[in-house]
């Protein structure tokens, strides 16, 4: 990849989630291989949120006052779930954890996006006055704890860069960014500033076209997706093809059972999908393994 020739032992490679981090170091070793290599120095390849809590660290680890503790995001998980189970309105959530990773999400798109809690469209409707109360809360018990969420963090970084507290990297490289939020762009602008170089590599590919298709329901579309999959897939066994569906996690067991008879349809029997040309990026859930489900239910 042309996009590999660019960097250097001293660029960080930035990612939106850490699966394209994770695509992108493969890719890398795959180059180098094509290169002739045998040894190279691995790329510091990382999802814009490992990097930050890497900052965090970098400036904690010489800070000579009480540094807040920056919250997992598991930790912030549960913080939300029990802020929102001593709420009056925890009667009324039938799916209290998913609604507490909404919240959590809420908080979150607040910081990137600069809206400050007291603005008043936040009070407007029902939902948003529980939000309020809910984030009010959460604000509250951080400052008391002295912990720190991650969004709250970043505005912490861009002070300290921004002081020289935190040294700046060298050279950030940007890929995969369809949108930066103004939070983050305050973050890359403080870096810039103290002699970070940061370039963004876009893709310059125009040989593509998009099609949208109404289907009867989720099933259909599953299969649709296959069937789809599978024609591209028998035109070039080279490429890489990604199909993207929401919550994965709910249809795991069926989007295996219906690519699996897709692209084994030329067989007399339907293999195993570990067979086949396909990776299911979301693992099963913990309790639908027999021996934990098991668990469970005698705990029960």
């Amino acid at each position: 990849m042309d996009l590999f020739k660019h960097l250097t032992p001293q660029t960080t490679l930035l990612t939106p989630n850490r699966r394209l981090s994770a695509a992108l170091l493969k890719q890398h070793h795959a180059w180098q291989q094509a290169q002739g290599m045998t040894v190279w120095t691995s790329l510091d390849i990382l999802p814009l949120s490992t990097w930050i809590q890497r900052l965090w660290q970098s400036w904690v680890s010489q800070a000579d006052t009480l540094t807040p503790l920056l919250l997992t995001p598991n930790q912030e998980q549960i913080l939300w779930e029990d802020i929102l189970q001593q709420s009056a309105e925890s009667a009324y959530l039938l799916q209290l954890s998913h609604t507490a990773e909404l919240a959590k999400s809420a908080w979150s798109i607040l910081k990137q996006w600069r809206v400050k809690l007291s603005n008043p469209a936040l009070t407007t409707t029902e939902d948003g006055q529980i939000f309020y109360q809910w984030a009010h809360h959460f604000a509250s018990l951080c400052e008391q704890k002295n912990w720190i969420d991650t969004g709250s963090a970043v505005d912490i970084l861009i002070e300290k860069i921004e002081t020289k507290a935190i040294p700046a990297p060298v050279h950030l490289f940007l890929k995969g960014f369809t949108e930066i939020s103004p939070q983050y762009q305050a973050l890359f602008n403080a870096c810039e500033e103290q002699g970070t170089r940061i370039t963004s590599h876009e893709s310059t590919n125009s040989n593509h076209s998009i099609h949208r298709l109404s289907l009867h329901d989720k099933e259909t579309e599953i299969r649709s997706m296959a069937c789809w999959a599978k024609a591209l897939y028998d035109e070039n066994r080279q490429q890489t093809i990604g199909c993207i569906f929401p919550r994965l996690e709910k249809l795991r067991e069926r989007v295996i059972q219906i690519f699996s008879d897709v692209f084994t349809e030329e067989h007399t029997f339907t293999l195993d999908h570990t067979q086949l040309p396909i990776n299911i990026s979301a693992g099963k859930s913990l309790s639908r393994y027999p021996v934990i489900h098991t668990a469970l239910q005698l705990l029960g």
